[in-house]
C-alpha cells in the first residue's frame, strides 16, 4: 500500500530574527480517508500548539533577554513531530515522534506508536494488538505504554525507549 505524507516546515520570527522552526511529517496510507483525516487533524492540533504555545514561550524568552547583541547570538527552538512507518499492511503501524529542542538539547519529548485496521480504518488499542499476536499473557508486554507492529515482531514502550521483540 502506497503512503501519502503530510508535510509542514515554518519558520517564526519576531523583528526579523528566527525564534522558533516548526517541522510536521506525518504519513498516511493512499485512499484510505479516515486515517488521513485522522493525521491531517493531528498536523492540524500540533501547528496550533506550535502557534498558540511555543511561540508566545519563544517570543517572551527572546524579549525578556537584555543583551543588545541577542539579535545576532539568539538561538531559536525546534519542534518537531515525525510520524514513521513501521508496518503497512494489513495492519497500519506508525511511530510517532514529537520534540522541542533549543541549542542542541532536548526540552521535552513524548513518543507513542498507533496501529489502524486499514480495512476498517480504525484505531486499534493495544490490548487487542497484544492478543492478536500471541503477547496478551506476558507481563513485562502488558505494562508497556505503547506498541508498534513489525513484519517480524513487535516494539513495545518501556521507560521512554523502544525494544523490539520477536513474534
Amino acid at each position: 500500500m502506497r503512503t501519502l505524507k503530510i508535510e509542514k516546515n515554518e519558520r517564526f520570527t519576531y523583528n526579523g530574527v528566527e525564534i522558533l522552526r516548526c517541522r510536521i511529517s506525518l504519513e498516511y496510507p493512499n485512499g484510505k480517508k479516515d486515517i488521513a483525516e485522522f493525521y491531517e487533524k493531528c498536523a492540524q492540533n500540533a501547528y496550533e500548539y506550535v502557534k498558540n504555545e511555543l511561540l508566545p514561550m519563544a517570543t517572551e524568552i527572546y524579549e525578556s533577554d537584555a543583551d543588545e547583541r541577542k539579535r545576532f547570538r539568539f538561538i531559536p527552538f525546534k519542534y518537531q513531530l515525525l510520524g514513521t512507518v513501521t508496518l503497512d499492511t494489513e495492519y497500519f503501524s506508525q511511530r510517532l515522534d514529537a520534540r522541542l529542542l533549543r541549542n542542541g538539547e532536548t526540552l521535552d519529548s513524548f513518543t507513542e506508536g498507533q496501529i489502524f485496521d486499514t480495512e476498517r480504518e480504525l484505531l486499534i488499542p493495544k490490548k487487542l494488538i497484544l492478543r492478536e499476536l500471541g503477547f496478551s499473557h506476558d507481563k513485562m508486554v502488558r505494562k508497556t505504554k505503547s506498541v508498534l507492529v513489525f513484519a517480524d515482531g513487535i516494539s513495545v514502550l518501556k521507560n521512554g525507549k523502544w525494544e523490539k521483540l520477536k513474534a
